[in-house]
């Protein structure tokens, strides 16, 4: 698919949220996710890139893990359907994958549209919020847009 470069962007950001000490581990899994994500799709922009630094929270060293993917913003103009449509497909195989790595690693992540939190993966099962104020209301979008 070729680059709009006149479009705006957003970013799908997640972070593990477990209230644990994010060692190697933590970090190696979500490293290896991202990694294998990258390799199971052609991306629109391109492949989830993964976060691993240590930010100054009120005076605190928190360890941050996880990841973004580049997508392009339907917030202040309207896409081509077949660039949304693939926006949709890319999110949600990065959340399909969120939700794996949650389950099996009980790991859990926020994610966040740029600086606007849209849900977050529990226990691999994602929250109301993410289902239907994003993916829902996305979905519902796309399917007025097909009509």
């Amino acid at each position: 698919m070729k680059n709009f470069d006149n479009l705006t962007t957003q970013r799908l950001q997640f972070f593990v949220t477990n209230d644990i000490n994010i060692d190697e581990n933590v970090s190696e899994s979500v490293k290896r996710l991202i990694s294998e994500i990258s390799t199971m799709n052609e991306w629109i922009i391109s492949p989830p890139s993964f976060i691993d630094t240590v930010e100054s929270i009120e005076g605190d060293l928190i360890k941050i893990v996880g990841g973004y993917l580049e997508i392009y913003s339907a917030l202040d103009q309207e896409l081509p359907y077949d660039i949304d449509a693939k926006n949709f497909e890319e999110v949600n195989l990065v959340i399909n994958k969120l939700r794996e790595l949650s389950k099996k690693s009980n790991l859990n992540f926020e994610l966040y549209l740029d600086d606007t939190f849209v849900g977050e993966v529990i226990d691999g099962e994602i929250d109301h919020l993410l289902q239907v104020g994003l993916i829902n209301e996305w979905k519902k979008m796309l399917l007025k847009t097909t009509r």
